[in-house]
């Protein structure tokens, strides 16, 4: 029985119970949330709300289907739509006020429609400023949630304010929050997708009630930055690509501030700031902010990023490119200013710009930076730290073409550097520098040796130089500077010191050598100025000054001193010419001031003074200083010349010539107030007149000479008028002989320089008041005829032609007459002094003269002889006489004979 009552209160309360629910579900619940929920979302959201079916379970409270709100702007869009929604909720406070407890509410399949528009307002803005001011009608319950569960939900984002419009999805897969008395939590598990791909992303979080404390964590993988980059645009650099595989960190916060502590891994970077770009790097990333609660202006951030690898490519104004190695950066901040400690490590960089090109660069910075992010007028950029430069190349510098293995050292705070222990190997030769860079002004100080011959082909191109070969060492200091406020070129200066050295000029076949030197340039000033204490040339020992002034144009002065030279020179060079506007000085006997120029072809023109010593000529010609030197050619000249043509064959010069002299000796013989006019002119020279005064006398020659490179002929006219032979014999030999007379001659002669025994030509004689018997083979002829008073007599005149041929002297028709001794001689002597000549003489009679064909015919006083052997031994022989003599001696003596 009693278990019929039991069963039968069971039915009675399931009964009750459903038709509870029922009338629950389809009286109660349609007023309900009609009036508390919908008008209540209605009022809240400014937009049409729907459901579609409202059903009620005793294990899941109140269960909407369908629920859609619309927006305000446009109702036909849907702000949000859910597919089910369940909450519990408390009963009484449900019922008796605008209050709504909610113990528990899961969501289904809710889909929400997040938009920004082109104004760059978002679409739920209204609904944002309407929960803030709190519900206007009342009709809005106020809403108590224990704990939400959502599942398999969507944010839908909608960005139309970019250029191209953007759609983002925010999966919920799930979410849920818990409240109790003392704590929230929350925990999520999202899924952002854009443009097919898609970054899983976990969320947790708790908050404390009591002490008003929270902390959350939050975890995202494979995130692609490429697909978010027009969300980047603010940034200083833009993405081109790269993936963040791991970002994980941890959020906490009171009422005083927030702080985040961020952890992410970056592969496959690739970063563009304007000409410069970080191509494929990989990196770690640590970051800590913090910001006082409600205050965003305060914060403040810490962190270091850890570069594992990257490549660095620059465009502008250097074509560049290197590496990046495992390096360490350092930073810290707040709104206003970037703190950055770099150790950055680079190696592989290659770059170039114009003609220059660096290879094989590599280093590490250690900089400390601090970088403005706001425009205060206080703030500026400024930087300071260490970077080591390692085995870089320079090619294709201007002259040098390359510097290879540079290290350096390198001070800087902000734009100043100061440059400390660097090394470089310059014409494969080590290089040792320091300097700055200070407000915009460089300055360098280097030093090094090198062997010249290398240094040469560099001068060279800076400077036209002869056609030098250099052979030695120097070593260099050299200072750099360059300040753009004055001059965008570089100045060096500095100097060098040289040793041993010896240089050729193959072209003229000169060579010389010094065991020192010491030069000083200024490339501001263009100066050059040299010192060199012994040049040693042909065992001799010289010294030579000078400066070198300009470089396109230089202005060159030199001294040059040694035991037979003093030259002192000014000359320019203007093109491919030197121009000499002086060249004075002394060489051997040779005083000279010139000026002229010589062109690169080795034309010269030269016009000045010269002065020489006719002793010193074989110096100056070689060639012939032989024949200089046995013609006894001594005495102090001057010349106005003018010369002009190739410095190497005097045979092309043409010459404009004037000369005199105060003396001049030949073979012993002095010639007075000398006088020459010269000119020369397409291999044809022209002695214009040599004149000059001999022993009481005067002379003159004039000529023709045809010069060619192994040999010079000459034609030669000479007359001499008046000669005292009295005053002559004093500079000969034959000094203490009595002989004397006034000479007359004239001689034409014509022959080859490098030939004595060319010589032809002819020319007569006379001589007058004279005394002529000591004349060797007359004299000895006086012997021969055994007449004792001829010892001491002399003839008073002599004439005749002479003609010069086959190297001899010869005559037919040599008269010298006297006041007892009548003389007529043809034959020759020969240039080595051989004797063949036929001597005819006539006797006359002592006492008062008889008739000249009386005299003649007396067999007894009329002589032949003939004459052979050589002048210093004659030798003697009778001869005949012949008819065309006797003709002759009877014309002479006619003249003579009373």
């Amino acid at each position: 029985m009693r278990k019929k009552i039991v069963l039968i209160a069971l039915l009675i309360l399931f009964l009750s119970g459903a038709g509870g629910l029922y009338y629950v579900n389809n009286h109660v619940l349609p007023v309900l949330v009609k009036e508390k929920i919908i008008a209540g979302l209605e009022d809240l959201t400014s937009g049409k709300v729907s459901v579609e079916k409202i059903n009620f379970s005793l294990w899941r409270g109140i269960v909407l289907s369908g629920l859609t709100i619309f927006e305000k702007n446009d109702p036909q869009n849907e702000l949000l739509s859910v597919k089910e929604a369940s909450a519990t909720f408390l009963i009484l406070p449900f019922f008796k006020q605008n209050q709504v407890i909610l113990p528990s509410v899961k969501i289904k399949s809710a889909l929400f429609r997040l938009s920004r528009l082109k104004d760059r307002t978002f679409n739920i803005a209204y609904l944002i400023d309407r929960i803030k001011q709190g519900s206007t009608t009342g009709k809005t319950p106020a809403v108590l949630i224990r704990s939400i569960d959502a599942s398999d939900s969507s944010i839908l984002f909608t960005d139309a304010a970019l250029q191209a419009p953007v759609s983002i999805t925010l999966k919920v897969n799930r979410l849920v929050t818990k409240m109790s008395w003392f704590r929230a939590l929350i925990e999520a598990a999202l899924t952002v997708s854009k443009d097919a791909k898609e970054t899983p992303v976990r969320v947790s979080g708790v908050y404390s009630f009591k002490n008003q404390q929270w902390r959350g964590a939050f975890h995202l993988t494979a995130l692609d930055l490429k697909t978010y980059q027009a969300y980047l645009t603010n940034l200083p650099f833009t993405f081109d690509s790269g993936e963040i595989p791991e970002l994980k960190g941890t959020l906490t916060g009171d009422n005083e501030k927030i702080k985040s502590d961020v952890t992410a891994a970056v592969e496959h970077l690739d970063l563009t700031k304007e000409a410069t770009q970080l191509k494929n790097a990989d990196l770690n990333v640590d970051i800590t902010l913090q910001v006082p609660k409600n205050n965003l202006a305060k914060i403040n951030y810490q962190g270091r990023l850890k570069m594992n690898s990257a490549g660095l490519v620059i465009k502008n104004p250097w074509t560049a490119r290197g590496k990046v190695d495992p390096s360490l950066i350092e930073f810290s901040g707040d709104r206003n200013v970037l703190r950055l400690n770099l150790d950055l490590n680079i190696s592989g960089v290659e770059a170039a710009k114009e003609k220059i090109v660096i290879a094989n660069a590599g280093g590490l910075a250690q900089i400390n930076m601090a970088i403005p992010l706001s425009n205060q007028e206080n703030l500026v950029p400024s930087y300071e730290g260490t970077i080591y430069i390692k085995n870089a190349d320079i090619a294709g510098i201007e002259t040098i073409d390359k510097i290879s293995t540079i290290t350096a050292k390198l001070k800087i705070k902000n734009s100043d550097v100061l440059i400390q222990e660097a090394t470089a190997k310059i014409l494969d030769e080590p290089v040792s520098a320091t300097g700055f860079i200070r407000n915009n002004v460089f300055a360098l100080d280097a030093s090094g040796a090198f062997p010249l011959e290398k240094l040469l082909p560099i001068l060279s191109k800076q400077i036209t130089l002869p056609g030098l070969q250099f052979t030695g060492n120097t070593a260099l200091k050299i200072h750099a500077a360059s300040d753009p406020a004055k001059s965008s070129a570089l100045s060096l200066s500095g100097e060098a010191l040289l040793s041993n050295i010896s240089f050729e000029l193959p072209e003229n076949g000169l060579a010389f050598s010094t065991n020192n030197g010491h030069l000083k340039f200024d490339t501001s000033e263009e100066k050059l100025e040299y010192h060199f204490d012994a040049i040693e040339y042909e065992k001799r020992s010289y010294s030579l000054d000078g400066t070198w002034k300009g470089f396109k144009t230089p202005l060159i002065r030199a001294l040059v001193v040694g035991p037979n030279i003093r030259v002192q020179t000014d000359m320019t060079r203007q093109n491919d010419r030197w121009d000499f506007s002086s060249l004075k000085g002394v060489f051997e006997d040779l005083n000279f001031d010139l000026s002229g120029s010589i062109d690169k072809k080795q034309r010269m023109n030269f016009s000045g003074t010269l002065g020489i010593d006719l002793k010193n000529l074989k110096i100056f010609f070689p060639k012939y200083a032989k024949q200089l030197e046995g013609a006894g050619l001594e005495g102090l000249c001057s010349f106005v010349a003018e010369v002009s043509g190739p410095m190497k064959n005097y045979e092309l010069w043409k010459i404009k010539a004037k000369g005199k002299s105060r003396l001049i000796r030949l073979s012993g013989l002095k010639f007075t107030d000398v006088e020459l006019d010269y000119t020369q002119i397409e291999q044809e020279g022209f002695l214009n007149t040599l004149s000059f005064d001999a022993y009481q006398g005067r002379g003159a020659i004039k000529g023709k000479f045809d010069i060619t490179k192994n040999n010079i002929s000459y034609a030669l006219r000479s007359i001499l008028q008046d000669v005292d032979l009295n005053r002559l014999k004093l500079d000969t030999p034959l000094s203490d002989k009595t002989f004397s007379g006034t000479l007359g001659m004239n001689i034409s002669v014509s022959g080859q320089s490098n030939n004595l025994n060319s010589i032809k030509g002819g020319g007569a004689l006379l001589i007058r008041d004279g005394n002529l018997w000591e004349f060797n083979p007359l004299k000895k002829l006086g012997n021969f005829l055994f007449v004792p008073r001829f010892d001491t007599i002399s003839f008073t005149s002599a004439q005749g032609d002479f003609f010069i041929a086959d190297q001899c002297v010869s005559t037919d028709n040599l008269e010298l007459l006297g006041p007892e001794l009548g003389l007529i001689a043809e034959g020759k002597i020969t240039f080595g002094g051989e004797l063949d000549f036929l001597v005819n003489t006539q006797i006359l009679p002592t006492g008062p003269a008889g008739k000249v064909d009386e005299t003649i015919s007396k067999a007894a006083s009329l002589t032949a002889i003939k004459i052979t052997g050589t002048v210093r031994e004659p030798k003697y022989k009778l001869q005949a006489i012949g008819e065309n003599i006797m003709k002759k001696l009877g014309d002479i003596f006619s003249g003579i004979a009373p």
